[in-house]
């Protein structure tokens, strides 16, 4: 404190001196020369203040006021014999100090530790060096430590958020949902300042499939109720055309081997869940392969849904109506649910929910959650769902998320069989712009920025028929000239804008192929036009 108030009391001793002293000097009146209390505090305060470069002094009545001089920063010891406790006086100066703490275990060279916190002295100060109990710092305000207990608390790094993450996976688990077993184990864990490298590893029970984690076996999901299409000898049962293989000690690093018969596969049609169908090798134009995590909170993908109240039926994707649920006061606005049976299932987006409706107040069975949705997101198709309905977030099909941070690497990936592709055998490419292309008819030129995807064509540049009139159907007669038998292929794009064309070759009858994929990125493909067309002059029309 810079200043400090001294009361003088009156001893009613005509042989008492009273003293006011600075740092052991300073001046003193006996009683018996004096008038009274306030008299003696104002010849005090003026001889002290005279005599004194250290303090400047002033009195009202019996209380003398002690300031320190300016420039004067202390510590100054100010006392009286006749009233007041002694004092220190000392002025807090912006600098570098040494702070003593209950413990310096804590603290690191670079750390910022924050003191006085919620009172008017609060800052941050930045550790500069750190001994037994003590650290220095660049102080900006004045601490009292030594008059009242000091809360300092070190601002968290990268090494405390490390502890507390590794503390919650591993030392002591305590996860959202039901019991954790010590089922991982810290291989490494390495932290500094500003990082923190936490290397896991199971260490449950080793299965037929891995190790156990988080209580559940580690494991491929080829159950042939969890696959949308399914590669199977029978319902539910997997024999010689899939083939999966635990590898012996497997651990956190997993590794399966499958095997896909593309020649003598069954799936479903359609959409149609209700029977497979076989599915012929020369259809398959894109492979999927789709690998769902198991290592997740299922149960609150569960938990956060509901169950209709009232049944809804079918509309259009992307209608946005309301609906009436139980059970539902987890479900926000923004997020994407389920609504399903094991077999069928619809993509919603849950737009808002205006929480628990109670129609009758004293009768619980007439209150419901009000909910506006929006059907069919995802291309998936809206269906009539009756009352009791489950909506989660987790797929009532598979039950997986499709929010789950993980990975999988594809290795070691072979094809066995014919897997030729004869297209014009050694015939050499002939660019749109070579001298031997005649067209006739109104054609267009494009190149590379030209306001479609020119950039998919040989050299970047493509010609395409221009129409005559609105309704003209763009028919397309290809004359070309081959010595050798031949394959005829149409280079062509798969996808849901894409329609059917027709197609004659040589004035034959017409052949009508399907160009639409029921895929979400489109595929450029090859379709087979003709087989072994022998040598020579053709005509190809298509419309």
């Amino acid at each position: 404190m810079p200043s400090c108030e001294q009361a003088i009391w009156w001893q009613d001793d005509p042989n008492f001196w009273h003293y006011l002293l600075v740092n052991n000097g300073g001046a003193g009146i006996q009683e018996a020369g004096a008038t009274d209390a306030a008299d003696i505090a104002s010849r005090l305060a003026s001889m002290v203040g005279i005599s004194s470069w250290l303090v400047d002094c002033s009195s009202s009545g019996n209380v003398i006021t002690v300031a320190l001089e300016p420039g004067v920063n202390g510590p100054v010891e100010v006392s009286t014999n006749s009233g007041s406790a002694p004092a220190t006086l000392s002025r807090s100066v912006p600098g570098i100090y040494t702070a003593q703490v209950a413990s310096s275990a804590e603290i690191r060279v670079g750390d910022y530790v924050g003191l006085d916190i919620g009172s008017a002295n609060d800052e941050v100060v930045k550790v500069l060096a750190v001994g037994p109990g003590t650290f220095t710092a660049y102080f900006t305000k004045p601490h009292y430590g030594k008059l009242y207990n000091i809360q300092c608390r070190v601002v968290p790094r990268a090494r405390h958020f490390g502890r507390v993450l590794k503390s919650r996976i591993v030392d002591a688990p305590s996860p959202d949902y039901g019991e954790q077993p010590s089922s991982l184990a810290a291989e490494q864990f390495t932290t500094t300042n500003t990082s923190c490298e936490l290397k896991l590893r199971l260490v449950g029970p080793l299965g037929a499939y891995g190790r156990d984690a988080n209580g559940m076996p580690v494991r491929v999901s080829v159950g042939g109720e969890n696959q949308i299409v399914r590669i199977e000898n029978k319902d539910d049962a997997f024999g010689a055309t899939s083939l999966v293989t635990g590898v012996e000690g497997a651990g956190n690093a997993r590794v399966y081997r499958f095997t896909f018969p593309f020649a003598s596969l069954s799936g479903y049609l359609n959409g149609d869940r209700t029977a497979l169908a076989p599915v012929p090798s020369s259809d398959i134009v894109k492979i999927h392969l789709t690998f769902a995590p198991r290592f997740e909170d299922v149960e609150a993908g569960l938990r956060e849904g509901g169950r209709l109240k009232e049944g809804v039926t079918a509309s259009p994707p992307g209608t946005e109506e309301e609906w009436h649920l139980a059970d539902a006061d987890q479900m926000l606005a923004g997020r994407k649910y389920y609504v399903g049976t094991p077999d069928v299932e619809e993509r919603i987006s849950c737009l808002a929910n205006f929480g628990l409706m109670k129609p009758d107040p004293d009768d619980p069975t007439t209150w419901y959650y009000r909910l506006l949705v929006r059907r069919g997101e995802d291309s998936s198709t809206p269906q009539s769902w009756t009352p009791g309905t489950r909506i989660q977030r987790i797929s009532t099909i598979t039950g997986t998320r499709s929010d789950i941070e993980w990975q999988v690497r594809i290795s070691n990936l072979t094809v066995t069989g014919d897997r030729t592709l004869k297209v014009g055998g050694d015939a050499p490419r002939i660019e749109e712009s070579d001298g031997r292309c005649c067209y006739e008819g109104f054609w267009e030129n494009y190149a590379y920025g030209a306001g479609w995807p020119t950039q998919w064509w040989s050299l970047g540049h493509a010609k395409r028929c221009a129409p005559n009139d609105t309704q003209d159907q763009r028919t397309v007669t290809i004359r070309y000239s081959y010595p050798r038998e031949h394959d005829l292929y149409l280079g062509t794009w798969l996808g849901r804008d894409a329609g059917r064309i027709e197609v004659r070759i040589d004035g034959g009858a017409p052949a009508v192929h399907d160009l639409y994929l029921n895929d979400y990125n489109g595929l450029a493909a090859m379709k087979e036009l003709a087989a072994a067309l022998p040598g020579g002059t053709h005509t190809a029309e298509i419309r």
